[in-house]
């Protein structure tokens, strides 16, 4: 299983495997390419170094004159009258046959990987010398044959088939060598293991990651031969992420890796022509984002040093405006800080905002209300429908002696959304959590957690928001701007396109479509109902504990459907029990946000 264990008991044969494909049909050329990489290059795996260097063509042959070895050994054996000369024939021509197959078939991944030399190729006095002595016996035997084939056929079947069964092997092989070398040549190179962009990196710039004012988040530093990666805002790393040789790419180093490196955005004859004369990709393309770094700058700045997660959008088009991720670390020092980063309980290497699962809590009140709009619209008082008094406890914040829809909404209040959904019941919620993608993983150039299939089981935990029941923060904050988007949720974006070596700016498609979740009458109902006063905009707040009795407080807000302005979705949460801190800092945000939006007339 050569995939099994890619950095470590399978590290020799994948790498060698990516070899062979990086060598492609004609190689990278003699004294080029990087085949040192593989270990034991000299030896073991000399067959995937010729490969790399003289691709598909220099392994065909080299695999090409151990079958034609074999054949006239073969040969010697059928038309020689001597019986030991006829044994020792079929021997040497086993020695050759079954030696080259172990070894070749151990470097293209097909069988087992065992220690022998491949006969004449391979670095190693001994061999060399065993192997010429095998060929000395075969000349002797060449010239002292009669060249007669006197012999009964039936005779000589059995030794013939066993003998052909080395050559029907060695083809096979150039077979799965040809298979590497064209066939998954792409998605072979295209694998994190492959070091040789770290190479690639060092010799040709990477292309620049500028915000959507083309203001430059990451750029290259250092000359030909140095060249590193430097920020112009170390708190985005979660996001942006980082290429490193011994630990592989995250965030959008990863996900834009062939614009940023030139293998992509240029014409097909140029990346060809480059590869050939080079060895080396064009220049990287710039890369833009839907990032504002102003905005950026002020969310992790009112972040600060809470851990927690920040996401702020366009609720039309799905762009989002800054994310932050708190604890972060600085991909300068990643190697020296390694182990303390891998072994740090914030797990400063994880981006929050896609990839940290939360229980939405109170949260998902208002999308459970747009459920149930008729029967709150007929009964004013909360209280009076639940046929019970109203846990206040439950709350993440005082609603009020005499507490409104409006109020257990705005002010989480899980007991009676739990109760709401249970009037609605188990299929009903299940469709709108389906209609809200909350079971599905978003489609975004970024790093994304795995979405939870719904437990039908736990239906407490469907209901309260607790539980098994987990959301990213990226999911709320595109549930939201249904809300805010006529019930329409958008598909995100955060990689808006790239610069092409003429200097034109092309635009990237989304990876998702926009979706109708919220029938558009439900949507305008609950935000107007939500709607703080002589504000522009709605607001929920929620506290819960996790399964891990860990604390953790989630707000979100976003203008309402009439803003003539640019409409905004904003969450915050924290991993601690603080919806005050919660609640500042996304009023912040979000004030900031509508005072810079232009007002449409």
């Amino acid at each position: 299983d050569p995939f099994g264990d890619p950095s470590g008991a399978s590290y020799q044969i994948l790498q060698s495997m990516i070899a062979i494909a990086e060598g492609g049909i004609i190689g990278t050329g003699p004294g080029l390419g990087s085949p040192s990489l593989v270990p034991v290059s000299l030896s073991d795996f000399i067959f995937s170094a010729i490969s790399e260097e003289l691709g598909l063509l220099g392994a065909a042959l080299v695999i090409f004159l151990f079958i034609f070895l074999i054949y006239r050994a073969i040969k010697l054996m059928i038309s020689n009258q001597h019986t030991f000369d006829r044994y020792l024939a079929m021997g040497l021509a086993f020695y050759f046959g079954i030696q080259s197959s172990l070894i070749i078939g151990g470097n293209i991944g097909l069988l087992p990987l065992t220690g022998v030399t491949l006969p004449f190729v391979s670095y190693g006095g001994s061999s060399l010398v065993v192997s010429y002595i095998g060929m000395l016996l075969l000349m002797v035997i060449s010239n002292r044959s009669e060249n007669t084939l006197q012999r009964e056929f039936s005779q000589q079947r059995r030794p013939i088939i066993l003998s052909l069964s080395l050559i029907v092997i060695l083809s096979v092989q150039m077979v799965v060598t040809s298979l590497e070398s064209f066939w998954f040549m792409s998605p072979l190179i295209s694998r994190p293991e492959n070091p040789r962009w770290v190479i690639d990196d060092r010799f040709s710039e990477r292309g620049d990651i500028l915000d959507r004012k083309n203001q430059v988040i990451i750029t290259n530093s250092g000359e030909i031969g140095s060249y590193q990666r430097e920020s112009n805002h170390t708190p985005l790393y979660p996001i942006i992420g980082y290429t490193n040789a011994t630990y592989g790419q995250t965030g959008i180093e990863e996900t834009m890796f062939e614009y940023l490196r030139g293998l992509e955005g240029y014409p097909a004859s140029e990346i060809f022509w480059q590869d050939l004369l080079y060895n080396q990709p064009p220049a990287g393309l710039d890369v833009r984002l839907t990032i504002d770094l102003e905005l950026q700058k002020s969310v992790d700045s009112l972040l600060g040093n809470e851990p927690g997660a920040i996401v702020l959008m366009n609720a039309e088009t799905g762009e989002i405006l800054a994310m932050a991720s708190h604890p972060y670390f600085d991909a300068g020092n990643l190697e020296e800080n390694w182990e303390g980063l891998i072994n740090d309980p914030d797990a400063p290497l994880i981006n929050r905002v896609t990839q940290g699962l939360y229980p939405p809590g109170a949260i998902l009140f208002p999308f459970i209300a747009t459920s149930q709009r008729d029967l709150i619209q007929e009964n004013d008082q909360p209280g009076i429908l639940m046929n019970r008094d109203i846990d206040l406890d439950s709350c993440a914040a005082f609603p009020g002696l005499e507490p409104t829809w409006q109020s257990l909404i705005s002010n989480g209040c899980r007991s009676i959304q739990a109760d709401l959904a249970e009037i609605t019941g188990v299929n009903n919620i299940l469709d709108l959590y389906q209609n809200l993608n909350f079971f599905s993983p978003p489609d975004l150039r970024l790093n994304v957690a795995q979405a939870e299939p719904p437990d039908v089981e736990a239906q407490d935990g469907l209901y309260s928001g607790e539980g098994t029941f987990n959301l990213t923060p990226l999911q709320v904050a595109l549930a939201a701007s249904a809300l805010t988007n006529q019930g329409i949720l958008p598909a995100p974006r955060i990689v808006i396109g790239y610069q092409n070596s003429q200097g034109d700016w092309i635009t990237l498609p989304k990876l998702g479509q926009n979706i109708q979740a919220v029938d558009t009458e439900s949507s305008l109902w609950i935000t107007n109902l939500l709607k703080e006063p002589d504000s522009p905009y709605w607001q929920v707040v929620s506290v819960l504990n996790t399964e891990e009795d860990q604390s953790i407080s989630w707000f979100v807000a976003g203008t309402v459907p009439d803003w003539q302005g640019q409409p905004t979705i904003v969450v915050v949460l924290l991993e601690r029990n603080a919806p005050g801190i919660a609640e500042e800092i996304g009023l912040s945000l979000l004030g900031q946000t509508i005072q810079a939006s232009p007002i449409e007339q």
